[in-house]
């Protein structure tokens, strides 16, 4: 019920505030091998993570499955939705919120996805 009620408080604060208040952004850092390679690191979202995104112009709510990292540096999610499809090349600019925290109370998310897809 908790979990409930603060998934629908997020949403609420969301609708008060800027859009761009909740936008992440991903920063590319570049480091120099000593053989004169460059190697570019990517700080993605874990895996687990519950995202709310866009997904052509409905806003969703879904749980981080995978990265991927494309040639130039492009960084690319797969999310999972409640009814169990897998949106694959989801960008960061398409997220606008995401609970890192809620990793180790997946099940309780997984509930609150559950109760909400109906009403989506």
């Amino acid at each position: 019920m908790r979990v409930l009620l603060a998934a629908t408080l997020l949403l609420a604060v969301e609708a008060f505030a800027p859009r761009h208040a909740f936008r992440q952004q991903t920063r590319c850092l570049a480091k120099k091998e000593d053989e004169g390679e460059v190697v570019v690191q990517i700080q993605a979202l874990a895996k687990g993570t519950v995202v709310e995104f866009v997904h052509n112009k409905h806003t969703m709510l879904g749980v981080v499955e995978d990265h991927m990292v494309k040639a130039k540096g492009g960084l690319r999610y797969e999310i999972k939705t409640a009814d169990e499809k897998v949106h694959a090349g989801v960008a960061p600019k398409d997220i606008n919120f995401s609970a890192a925290g809620a990793k180790k109370q997946l099940a309780a998310m997984a509930d609150v996805l559950d109760t909400a897809a109906p009403l989506l």
